[in-house]
């Protein structure tokens, strides 16, 4: 046995609210006609003739079904528990139509009747029996629109299930056809190509699949071309060190291919620079070519960038060629691509020039002595040479010697000194001189030769 539970609250003189385990009912009715709507859902009507013992009971069970329609078939069908019949929105319309003749008509017939009732009160229980009973059977068309309604959201679920199943099975394979793992460098790039099978008449593949990076810090992938072909190329962009997967996916997700394997390292950096071949005091117009000593050796990128800290004082070119052009100190610097630095200080001495050196020779007279000559020149008893580092104060002892070049030679010599000024140094200047080669024979004998000497310096 179980435990059991009913409670009935009368409610006026022909309405009873029923409370039970099984939940809340309610019946309407007076002698001779009842309506029950029990709390499982069922409904019973009672109709009797009072005092002859005859009575008529119904007992009208809910039904359960489900409707559903064919997406292939588009019909409706209604499977109920009870076996075939026909449509709910029928049954359930005859039902309250039955009920609204049965009930409804003798209970106002009843009720116009009762002498001894007053009218307020007939009146109030006629007009909630109608009102109650019309809710009855708004409330049941509502119940069959709602599940006619089901019925077509349900076909319409099936038919939008069955395109996004046409959509997703657009793309039925997708394969990379360079499959191999692949290794970059950081900023290097790689390229290849996919291939995805697709149903007549799906989309171009930029829109049907997307490619996918598992670290995008590492490398990231995009596709190059929106081609409606069923191959595609692809770039492959190294951003970083590491390692890390490629793949390529419909856009649902449901198609996926082969992971690819991409391995990402860093380049070998400059890390130290050595400026050789540096002279720490130069003259102006000095030059001096330097050279950047990379480390490591097989450092991948040894670009280096050369700059001065002062070009007032000393000028390098990205050649590193060093020329002073002015008194005072200055650093210079080579940077790699890396920003790795490698410096060296310079001093230029102002008061010191490198100036240039030409000697020439130009003949003053229209003797006919001598065709060839042998020339010599010095300076400060050494043979004379391009460059001179030169400073204001220096004394230059000039010398040149001319031999004509015969059985008996003639030679002629001269000599001079000078001392250099600021000015000098500045501006350049020239040391000239008279050289005389005098005939020691024959019939020209006793004539000379006269030449003039120039030593001209300039500056750098």
């Amino acid at each position: 046995m179980g435990l059991r539970f009913r409670k009935s609250i009368k409610v006026g003189k022909s309405t009873r609210i029923n409370l039970s385990k099984s939940g809340i009912g309610f019946s309407v009715g007076s002698k001779g006609a009842r309506v029950t709507k029990k709390a499982g859902g069922g409904t019973r009507t009672t109709l009797s003739v009072p005092g002859t013992g005859i009575s008529y009971v119904k007992d009208s069970k809910q039904k359960s079904g489900q409707n559903f329609r064919s997406s292939s078939m588009n019909k409706e069908i209604n499977v109920n528990n009870d076996g075939p019949g026909e449509p709910r929105k029928r049954r359930t319309w005859l039902w309250v139509l039955g009920w609204m003749l049965v009930f409804p008509l003798p209970l106002t017939i009843l009720m116009l009747r009762k002498k001894d009732m007053k009218a307020p009160v007939k009146y109030g229980i006629i007009a909630a029996a109608w009102i109650i009973y019309l809710l009855i059977a708004i409330s049941g068309g509502s119940g069959t629109r709602d599940k006619d309604n089901n019925v077509a959201k349900n076909g319409t679920d099936s038919e939008n299930s069955f395109e996004e199943t046409t959509r997703k099975n657009s793309i039925t394979e997708i394969v990379f056809l360079n499959d191999e793992d692949v290794t970059l460098k950081v900023g290097e790039s790689a390229s290849g190509q996919v291939k995805a099978n697709a149903i007549k008449g799906s989309k171009s593949l930029s829109d049907e699949i997307d490619l996918i990076s598992e670290n995008t810090e590492i490398v990231t992938v995009k596709l190059l071309d929106a081609s409606q072909s069923a191959r595609v190329n692809y770039r492959i962009d190294a951003k970083g060190s590491g390692e890390t997967k490629i793949y390529a996916a419909s856009k649902d997700g449901s198609v996926c291919s082969e992971k690819i394997k991409v391995t990402v390292s860093s380049p070998v950096e400059v890390e130290s620079i050595a400026i050789e071949g540096i002279k720490e005091t130069l003259s102006l117009g000095e030059k001096v070519q330097v050279v950047a000593k990379v480390m490591p050796e097989n450092a991948e990128n040894q670009t280096i960038t050369w700059s001065s800290s002062d070009e007032g004082v000393i000028t390098i070119d990205q050649n590193g060629l060093i020329v002073a052009v002015g008194g005072g100190s200055a650093t210079v610097s080579a940077t790699s691509i890396n920003n790795v630095i490698g410096k060296a200080d310079i001093h230029v001495d102002g008061k010191k020039r490198v100036m240039k050196l030409k000697v020439s020779s130009a003949r003053q007279d229209q003797n006919n002595i001598g065709a060839e000559w042998q020339k010599i020149t010095k300076i400060n008893g050494e043979p004379t040479v391009p460059e001179y580092e030169l400073s204001a104060g220096d004394t230059l002892e000039c010398y040149a010697r001319f031999t004509e070049e015969d059985e008996n030679p003639d030679v002629g010599e001269s000599s001079t000194s000078y001392t250099i000024t600021e000015e000098d140094l500045l501006n350049g200047f020239t040391i000239s001189m008279d050289l005389f080669v005098t005939e020691n024979g024959g019939r020209n004998s006793g004539e000379s030769a006269c030449y003039i000497v120039n030593y001209s310096f300039s500056a750098q």
